[in-house]
């Protein structure tokens, strides 16, 4: 099985932050905003164990990395199968095609402690399939772990986000540290910060955002539309466009669109 990374033409956005940040919320109102748009072919990657995207998007997952990660131990015949093929067309298999997007979900982990080998299938699932995307977008596991393993390989853009606390914003300096450090990654890479679940108002927003080492993007006030249907199960892509929260999405997109002039669709749909 070849594990070389083809060339990427399409865009890819990284959300990352502490656990309960609001990375799930903020990739699904992103999937919601451009997938009404109609204008772009979009790549979702659920890069958390727990599926928590793909159950934010009211998408019932069918296969996983973590499937394939679990028949190549556990099964020689499929190896050997498979041994021949680009790994693009390997994990291709796994991506669900839902309406208006693509999704390919990471899955379970491999044991107490360990995610390598299915990190590492991640990693060249996204290189290899964003290609063949306008835009990917990456909903990040909670912390450093995916960065630290280089996982992320060539983002284009990276939001960091934090609710208000210091601890996740302690995280997102952490986060992007890392990353800064790491040339493969940001061969292309900028940055911005969002602060989710505003209630104070613009000047602790600021505060917060002069202790970041990245742009402030935007900020997410509380919304009780999505309080709502995460408590009922309702996907967050049903949320009401006059949504307090799907209107700061849609600035943050704004905000972003223009460094990517390059891919004039992308450009047009935000």
């Amino acid at each position: 099985m070849e594990y070389c990374p083809s060339h990427k033409k399409g865009m890819v956005i990284a959300i990352a932050g502490k656990g309960g940040a609001g990375k799930t919320a903020l990739t699904a109102m992103m999937i919601k905003i451009l997938r009404d748009e109609g204008r772009l072919k979009i790549l979702v990657i659920d890069a958390d164990p727990a599926i928590g995207l793909s159950n934010a998007l009211g998408v019932k997952v069918n296969n996983t990395i973590a499937n394939i990660s679990d028949r190549l131990r556990r099964e020689p015949g499929f190896r050997k199968g498979i041994s021949s093929l680009h790994i693009k067309d390997v994990i291709g298999e796994t991506v669900q095609h839902e309406r208006g997007f693509q999704i390919l979900a990471m899955g379970h982990d491999e044991g107490p402690g360990c995610y390598c080998g299915i990190n590492e299938l991640l990693k060249y699932g996204i290189a290899s399939l964003s290609g063949e995307a306008d835009l990917t977008l990456i909903d990040c596991e909670a912390g450093i772990e995916q960065i630290k393993r280089r996982v992320l390989c060539k983002v284009n853009f990276l939001i960091g986000i934090t609710d208000m606390s210091a601890r996740g914003l302690h995280l997102v300096n952490i986060l992007w540290g890392m990353v800064h450090g790491n040339g493969e990654t940001t061969q292309q890479c900028d940055k911005g910060l969002v602060v989710n679940r505003v209630i104070h108002g613009t000047e602790a927003v600021l505060q917060i955002a002069k202790q970041s080492n990245l742009r402030l993007i935007g900020c997410i006030p509380e919304d009780e539309n999505i309080f709502e249907n995460d408590l009922i199960g309702k996907p967050l892509l049903d949320l009401p466009d006059n949504s307090p929260a799907i209107i700061a999405t849609r600035t943050i997109l704004k905000d972003i669109g223009p460094i990517f002039d390059r891919n004039k669709r992308l450009h047009k749909a935000i």
